[in-house]
């Protein structure tokens, strides 16, 4: 593994977000940007300004590619589970707003790993 540069990671920020079935969530991008990955379940997510988009159906993450949003800055987005559902929250200080964009299964990029070995 090829190690950190002291402070190289200073500015990026994680977290996990569970909801149970029914359960609503909703956050400010305030002045990062926020990229967000659906690890398992079902939800609705609803970017300020008209952007809805569904995230899952996703049993577990290795089965599946998962339903991401990029969230540019100065955004507010609500999730509501259809089921319960863990998501993945990644966020970046960012200098300008860049458009939002959601991302299906369909476009990710995969590949196997140890393999044939």
């Amino acid at each position: 593994m090829t190690p950190l540069v002291d402070g190289e990671l200073q500015q990026l920020r994680f977290a996990t977000l569970s909801l149970s079935a029914g359960g609503q969530y909703s956050l400010q991008s305030q002045d990062r940007e926020l990229a967000v990955v659906l690890i398992c379940g079902d939800c609705d997510a609803v970017i300020e300004g008209g952007a809805d988009c569904r995230l899952g159906p996703r049993s577990n993450p290795f089965d599946q590619p998962p339903y991401a949003l990029f969230v540019g800055r100065s955004n507010r987005i609500g999730f509501r589970a259809r089921e319960a559902s863990l998501l993945g929250i990644g966020s970046a200080p960012a200098a300008r707003r860049f458009a939002n964009s959601y991302i299906t299964p369909e476009q990710v990029a995969t590949g196997e790993r140890g393999t044939d070995n």
